[in-house]
Order: C-alpha cells, then sequence, then structure tokens
C-alpha cells in the first residue's frame, strides 16, 4: 500500500473536548475494494480546498466524510448503511427521489435538502453523527430509538446534493464539526493519521491516506462509456479469439493537476497497446479512460490478456493495478 506524508502546515489544535465516541465504518463493504473514500472534510475556512493530508480530496465547504460505491448496479443491489456508534436517532428524512444532478432545476428542486434521505445520532456529551445521501424509502429507524454500533441504519443511495453513490458521514461536537481523521485535543502534521483520532483502533491501516485509487478497471470488445462501468456491463467480461476488439478502461479517483493516466494491453507474446494519456490540467475527482485495439486478421491467440493501469506522478508510478483474462481455444 502507497502512503504519503506530509509535513506541510500543522493544523490548529483545538479546545480540549469531552470524550468522543469510537467510530465505526458507516458502510457494510471493503474499504480500498468493494468501496472507497471519495472525499474528505474540507479544513480551510477560505475558498480554498484543504483535506486533513494537506491535499484537496474535497471541496470548499464539505463538512464530512465520503463513502463512495464502485457503481449505481451496487447501490440497486442494495448496500446497508450501519451506526459508526451507537446512539439515539434525532430525527430522519427519508422521501428525497435518487438522482444524479444535472441541472440548475435538479440543484433548485433539493434546496433546504441537499443532504438528501439520512438520519442524525446523538451520543452522549454533545457528540453527534449525521448520515446522508441514503437510498430513498430505505432509512429504516424512527425518531427516539435508541442504536447500537453496527445496526442498520438503511441503505446506500444517491438522494441530495450527490454525484455518485455513497453515504456522507459528518461528526459534530456542541453543534461545531470535527474531523474525525484527527485527535480533537492535538496538533499534528499533514497527513498523519494521529493517535487519538476517533476511528476504531482496527480500522488505522485502513484509513491511512491514500485518496488517489484506481476505482474500476476491465475489459471490453469497444468504446466504453461511464454508464457502461455503473451498469456493470462489461464487469465479468472475457474476450474470445473473435472478439471484435480488445479494450481495457480504469477509473480513478482524485488525481491532482499533472498527473497521467496510462494504459496498457498485452499477452504472453508482449505489448499490444500502451496508452499514455496527456498530464491533467487541474485536479479530477473523477477520471475515466480506455484505450484498444481491433483485432488483428486471423482473431486473437489463445492465451492470457492482461489490462495494466496506472497513475503517474511527477513521471513515477504512483498506483498500479493489474486486471488478467484468458482467451481460450
Amino acid at each position: 500500500m502507497f502512503f504519503r506524508i506530509f509535513f506541510c502546515l500543522s493544523l490548529t489544535s483545538l479546545p480540549a473536548m469531552a470524550e468522543p465516541p469510537v467510530l465505526q465504518l458507516p458502510i457494510d463493504c471493503e474499504l480500498g475494494k468493494t468501496c472507497f473514500i471519495q472525499q474528505y472534510m474540507d479544513l480551510d475556512d477560505s475558498k480554498n480546498v484543504r483535506d486533513f493530508g494537506c491535499g484537496t480530496a474535497s471541496y470548499d465547504g464539505h463538512k464530512g466524510t465520503d463513502f463512495r460505491l464502485l457503481t449505481i448496479q451496487d447501490m440497486e443491489d442494495g448496500v446497508n448503511v450501519i451506526a459508526s456508534a451507537s446512539g439515539r436517532v434525532q430525527g430522519t428524512r427519508n422521501t428525497v427521489v435518487d438522482k444524479i444532478l444535472k441541472t440548475p432545476e435538479d440543484r433548485a428542486a433539493i434546496k433546504g435538502k441537499e443532504c438528501g434521505n439520512g438520519l442524525v445520532l446523538k451520543h452522549a456529551d454533545g457528540w453527534e453523527t449525521q448520515y446522508c445521501h441514503l437510498k430513498q424509502g430505505s432509512v429504516t429507524v424512527k425518531k427516539g430509538q435508541s442504536i447500537e454500533v453496527g445496526d442498520v441504519l438503511g441503505q446506500v443511495g444517491l438522494s441530495g446534493q450527490t454525484q455518485f453513490p455513497h453515504v456522507h458521514l459528518s461528526v459534530r461536537h456542541n453543534g461545531k464539526k470535527v474531523d474525525p481523521f484527527l485527535n480533537p485535543n492535538k496538533t499534528v502534521q499533514c497527513g498523519e493519521l494521529p493517535i487519538g483520532n476517533l476511528w476504531a483502533e482496527d480500522l488505522q491501516e485502513r484509513l491511512a491516506y491514500q485518496p488517489t485509487q484506481i476505482i474500476n478497471l476491465g475489459f471490453a470488445d469497444g468504446p466504453i462509456t461511464v454508464n457502461d462501468i455503473d451498469n456493470k456491463t462489461f464487469q465479468n467480461f472475457t474476450p474470445s479469439r473473435k472478439t471484435a476488439a480488445l479494450v481495457g478502461y480504469v477509473r480513478a479517483i482524485n488525481l491532482n493537476a499533472g498527473d497521467q493516466v496510462r494504459i496498457t494491453l498485452s499477452n504472453e507474446k508482449g505489448e499490444i497497446i500502451t496508452n499514455t494519456y496527456d498530464p491533467l490540467e487541474r485536479r479530477k475527482a473523477v477520471q475515466f479512460n480506455f484505450a484498444g485495439k481491433k483485432a488483428p486478421r486471423g482473431g486473437w491467440i489463445a492465451g492470457e490478456y492482461i489490462v495494466t493501469a496506472e497513475i503517474l506522478r511527477n513521471d513515477h508510478v504512483l498506483i498500479k493495478r493489474v486486471l488478467k483474462r484468458k482467451i481460450l481455444e
């Protein structure tokens, strides 16, 4: 696993707080495989953006942590949102439609309901957690209900102000937002996951700061769209000798300006095609690319085929993922 340690600006220490809750993941998934952290809390009070690692995996004014699914189909299949800590339900909403925002009219329709469907849990000593963007009609708890850590609260959705299926978790103490990746009572260096952060001990390694990730990788037989990925059109696609074209695709999150995506297709005889894309002109929350080649005369030979996706930063490989498929005789 790749770890980045930043030593840019020290984060300002906060006044001592009452003992916070110990948090578990708010989503029933395998972090780094079936779900990823797309955005952290914005710690910069200006129009600039800064997450706890002094990176930009956030947006201006973002008040929590976003745990995203790999595809919309995963959301439709159903992924549970679960209580990060025990508490009592303070309020819920369950009627906002699941819809990716595309137009000013879409945004106007959810004004005042940007959280979409969700709920607030009250914990001891003025602590609260809030869960947003749940699937319409999926919230299973009621106001005043006592909740234990790990209880199912609903399912991941697309309600409210969102562009991808995820659950947004906010943490507050006496009404003030708190980043669960920090120790509320200590100053830390950027990128460190400090002792005394709010996450449970067994989550520490999985939650190490790693904002740039490859979340989808696969083969296809022609041009592919983001909708194809979200619908899992090529999820289990295996090329054959008669496949008209061999295409590799990749979707990555939290790329910086200057980053490059490289896709390589190869087989046992060597490279078929490599495409290194131009450096990004600006940071991208999500980036999608594909590369391919038409079948040779006589079709593809039998054997193992490999698609390799790499994210390059400052001419070095930051992340690399490989997927293999076999073409049979």
